[in-house]
């Protein structure tokens, strides 16, 4: 078990107060340590490409589509067509790292389609079905 000390400084009426806390964190067992293994061992395929759809790799995904988003607005912004704009950006192939170490090129529509399966199967793992 892992214990942290926090140190809160603060002025109430005039005088500095400290005040310290303990944090206890308690080891994770039983079903709720199998549901955060398989959250943070999710891999999704796309394509026959295997993505790996962790916390951090699904921020990175977020990122990305953001990214996407922002381009999208500006070719639409310049001109272009909504759709036109729409094929170009989701076309666009980018370099991926996949579970299985191998760098991958990967449109991005299909990093949208890996964050819906991400999504799906967590809500599986947590039990919204």
């Amino acid at each position: 078990m892992n214990n942290y000390k926090l140190d809160f400084k603060h002025v109430r009426k005039g005088f500095l107060v400290s005040k310290e806390y303990e944090l206890k964190q308690e080891p994770i067992k039983g079903q709720k340590a199998k549901k955060v293994y398989n959250k943070e061992t999710l891999v999704v395929d796309i394509n026959g490409k295997p993505l790996e759809a962790d916390s951090l790799s699904l921020v990175y995904m977020n990122s990305v589509m953001v990214l996407a988003i922002s381009k999208w607005i500006e070719l639409v912004s310049t001109g272009t067509s909504l759709a036109d704009a729409m094929d170009e950006v989701m076309n666009t192939v980018i370099k991926w790292k996949g579970a299985d170490n191998k760098i991958h090129e990967i449109p991005i529509a299909n990093i949208r389609d890996a964050i819906e399966n991400t999504l799906l199967e967590l809500s599986k793992i947590i039990g919204i079905k």
